[in-house]
């Protein structure tokens, strides 16, 4: 019995005629879905999968090898920004403080500090921020915490910032 799937049927086709290009793509496609089916079988591969939106994978080379992965609606991703500090109790209480922007996101949670868009709104009080990231799957959590400044005299129309990594409140 010979199964007539489209996907084996091209498999041979790859196979029979040597195209390197193909069975590099076809290779590549076979890796993307090993590490997705690994990543609820394995929690190192799920710790790599989600350390990746905290921008803590080491080297960037390997970061960027996974940034081509799917990664939408696979994690709970939560971030929140505040004008101040906050202590672990904050981070769990719903809805979250009033002067506290928390939301659930569906993928890269620290973008509202690195993307364009959430980083003119986070920078836009020119006043320093406090922003908490948490990616949880099956029990599993990466959390990370920045401090952000911003420059107070910065040339007109430039808005000059840092993001210090700081201790997540209860560690």
């Amino acid at each position: 019995m010979s199964l007539d799937l489209p996907l084996i049927r091209f498999v041979r086709q790859v196979r029979r005629t040597r195209d390197v290009g193909a069975a590099t793509f076809l290779s590549l496609v076979a890796l993307v879905a090993l590490l997705a089916l690994a990543t609820p079988l394995s929690a190192r591969t799920a710790a790599l999968m989600m350390s990746r939106f905290h921008l803590r994978v080491q080297p960037f080379a390997v970061w960027a090898a996974l940034q081509p992965i799917p990664s939408m609606y696979n994690f709970e991703n939560r971030y929140w920004v505040s004008p101040r500090p906050l202590r672990a109790d904050e981070l769990e209480i719903l809805p979250a403080p009033a002067d506290v922007e928390a939301r659930y996101i569906n993928h890269y949670p620290l973008r509202v500090m690195t993307w364009a868009e959430g980083r003119a709104v986070l920078l836009a009080p020119l006043a320093d921020r406090w922003v908490y990231a948490r990616t949880c799957y099956r029990g599993a959590c990466v959390r990370s915490a920045f401090h952000v400044s911003v420059q107070q005299a910065p040339p007109a129309g430039v808005v000059v910032s840092t993001a210090d990594a700081i201790q997540w409140p209860d560690e």
